[in-house]
C-alpha cells in the first residue's frame, strides 16, 4: 500500500486529507465520493481530480472489480489508492440489503471487507455505503460489526451536533446537477460550517442509460468550484475524524472461514440449535452406523445420536464431520467445505433440506458435489463450495453443469435486485432470474455490452433468452431490446 501524499490542505493547523491527526470542524469541509467502481471514474474522473488536487472516497462493490470493461480493474482502483484516496466498501454485489436474508447480508458485508483489505491494505474498507441507500435497523446493526460508518442517500449536510456516523448525509449528483447547484451547496457548507458530501456515479456522456452520471466537462466545473471554495477537501474517513475530534479505529476484521477441501476435516460445526433428546429410531441407528463404517475418514464419533430434528431427523457428530438421517432421505455424511456451505444455508432446516447423497467426486478440474432435497452443493479447488437450486440450477443444468458453458458457481445466489431478481456468478459468466423473465445466462461480449448499459438496472432490463444464432450473428433478447454480436461488427445494442 503506497503511503498517502500529504497535501497542504490545512484546517485548524492539521492536514485533513492524509495527516496523522484530526481536529474538530468549525468552518465547513467537502468530500467527493464515487460509487460502484465504474471504469469511467478512472478514465474520465481521475484526470480531473488530479488537475484540481481533489481527494476522493471510492465506494467499491467487489464483484465488479475487473469483471467486465465497464468496471475498474484492481490496478485502476489502486491508482486512486496510491494518491491517498480512500477505498471504501459498497458490498460484494450491490444487493439491496433490505431484501436479502440476514445470512446474505453478513456475507455481503464481511466478504467485501476481506476482499478490499486483501487487495488494498488495512486502511481500506473502514467506511461503507449502502446500495440504493436502502437500510433498516437490522442491516445497520450488521454494518456496525464491520464498518466505522455508513453512508446512505439521505440528503443534507453534516454537523458535529447530532452527527450519526451510520447515516452520513449527502448531496446526490445526477445528470442535471449544474455547477450553479454545486456552488450553492458549497456556499451553504461555508455559511453553516457544515460538512458537504457529494456523491457521483459514472462520468461521461449518457453512460449507463440512467440519471446517475455527469458529463466530463460538468465534473470539471464541479471540481473547479470545490477547489476554489477555500474549504478543506477531505476523504470521508478524515471528515468523520474532523467532525468528531477523534481518530476512529476500524472495527475488527472478520474474515469468513477458509473453505477446506471436502477431505480435510474442518472445525466442528454444531447444528444451529440443539434439539431436545428423543427416542432414537432403530432405523436411524442402523443407517448411521453403516455410513460411518463405510466412510472411515469421518473418524471416531464425538457424541451420541441426537434426534428431534425437522421431519423426524437425527444426526451424530464425528471427528471430521457428521452423519444426518431422516425417514425420507436415509443417512448421509457431510464434511469439509461442503458441510460448511450447508451450515451457512441453515442445515436441514434451511434452503436445501437434508442431504440425499454422500459426496460424489471425479468431476472436471477435481470437483465434488453432494445432492440435497432441494438442490445441490458443488465444490472445486478453484471455486470453493456453493449451492445451486431452483430455476437457476435448472438453467445451469441446461448449459451442461460444471462441464459446460459456465463452469462452476463462484457465488451463492444473491437477491435484492430490481423487480425481485436474483443472480449467481459462475467461472465464465452469470445466471439471472426474475419473476417476469425467468432464468437465463449472461456471458462473453454480449455480457460486456449489457454491463455497459447498467445490467438489469438499465434500459435493457433482464435477459429473456439465452444466446442464439440469427443469420451470421449471435443474439440475446432482453426486456427492453436485444444485443446482437458478429465477428465483424462486435456487439450492438438495439432498444425497443
Amino acid at each position: 500500500m503506497t503511503v498517502p501524499v500529504t497535501l497542504a490542505l490545512v484546517f485548524g493547523g492539521v492536514s485533513l486529507w492524509s495527516g496523522p491527526a484530526a481536529q474538530a470542524a468549525t468552518g465547513g469541509m467537502i468530500s467527493v465520493t464515487f460509487d460502484d467502481g465504474w471504469a469511467s471514474q478512472f478514465n474520465n474522473a481521475l484526470p480531473i481530480l488530479k488537475k484540481y488536487a481533489v481527494p476522493a472516497t471510492m465506494y467499491i462493490y467487489t464483484q465488479g472489480i475487473g469483471d467486465v470493461p465497464a468496471y475498474m480493474t484492481e490496478d485502476q482502483i489502486r491508482a486512486f489508492a496510491s494518491r491517498g484516496d480512500e477505498i471504501a466498501s459498497h458490498t460484494v454485489s450491490h444487493a439491496d440489503l433490505t431484501k436479502i436474508t440476514a445470512a446474505q447480508v453478513e456475507t455481503e458485508l464481511s466478504q467485501s471487507k476481506v476482499t478490499l483489505q486483501q487487495k488494498f491494505g488495512p486502511s481500506a474498507a473502514i467506511d461503507f455505503a449502502t446500495p440504493y441507500g436502502a437500510s433498516s435497523a437490522a442491516t445497520t446493526a450488521a454494518v456496525k460489526k464491520y464498518y466505522a460508518t455508513q453512508r446512505n442517500t439521505d440528503g443534507g449536510f453534516n454537523a458535529a451536533a447530532g452527527f450519526d456516523p451510520y447515516n452520513i448525509l449527502v448531496q446526490n449528483v445526477v445528470d442535471t446537477t449544474t455547477a450553479v447547484t454545486v456552488q450553492g451547496w458549497i456556499n451553504e457548507a461555508k455559511t453553516t460550517g457544515k460538512w458537504l458530501v457529494l456523491v457521483y456515479h459514472e462520468v461521461g456522456a449518457s453512460l449507463g442509460g440512467d440519471v446517475y452520471h455527469v458529463d466530463t466537462a460538468l465534473l470539471d466545473a464541479h471540481m473547479a468550484a470545490v477547489k476554489n471554495s477555500g474549504l478543506p477537501m477531505v476523504t470521508v474517513r478524515k471528515g468523520v475524524e474532523a467532525l468528531t475530534s477523534t481518530t476512529t479505529p476500524p472495527p475488527p476484521t472478520t474474515p469468513p472461514p477458509t473453505t477446506p477441501p471436502p477431505t480435510t476435516p474442518p472445525p466442528t460445526i454444531p447444528p444451529p440449535t440443539t434439539p431436545p433428546p428423543s427416542t432414537t429410531p432403530a432405523a436411524a441407528t442402523t443407517a448411521i452406523n453403516a455410513v460411518a463404517a463405510a466412510n472411515l475418514m469421518l473418524g471416531a464419533p464425538s457424541g451420541n445420536i441426537v434426534c428431534g430434528l425437522v421431519s423426524g431427523g437425527c444426526y451424530r457428530m464425528y471427528q471430521a464431520g457428521a452423519i444426518n438421517w431422516s425417514p425420507a432421505t436415509g443417512a448421509h455424511y457431510t464434511l469439509g467445505g461442503i458441510r460448511q456451505e450447508w451450515a451457512s444455508t441453515g442445515f436441514e432446516g434451511g434452503l436445501l433440506g437434508y442431504p440425499t447423497s454422500d459426496e460424489v467426486g471425479g468431476l472436471v478440474n477435481g470437483g465434488v458435489y453432494q445432492m440435497y432435497q432441494r438442490g445441490a452443493i458443488n465444490w472445486s479447488p478453484a471455486t470453493g463450495a456453493h449451492y445451486t437450486l431452483g430455476a437457476i440450477r435448472q438453467a445451469w443444468a441446461s448449459t451442461g453443469f460444471e462441464g459446460g458453458l459456465l463452469g462452476y458457481p463462484t457465488s451463492d445466489e444473491v437477491g435484492g435486485l430490481v423487480n425481485g431478481g436474483v443472480y449467481q456468478m459462475y467461472q465464465r459468466g452469470a445466471l439471472y432470474w426474475s419473476p417476469a423473465s425467468g432464468a437465463h445466462y449472461s456471458v462473453g461480449a454480449i455480457r460486456q455490452a449489457w454491463a455497459a448499459t447498467g445490467f438489469e438496472r438499465g434500459r435493457l432490463g433482464y435477459p429473456l433468452s439465452n444466446e442464439y444464432v440469427s443469420g451470421s450473428s449471435v443474439v440475446q433478447d432482453y426486456q427492453g431490446g436485444r444485443i446482437s454480436w458478429s465477428a465483424g461488427g462486435g456487439a450492438a445494442v438495439i432498444y425497443k
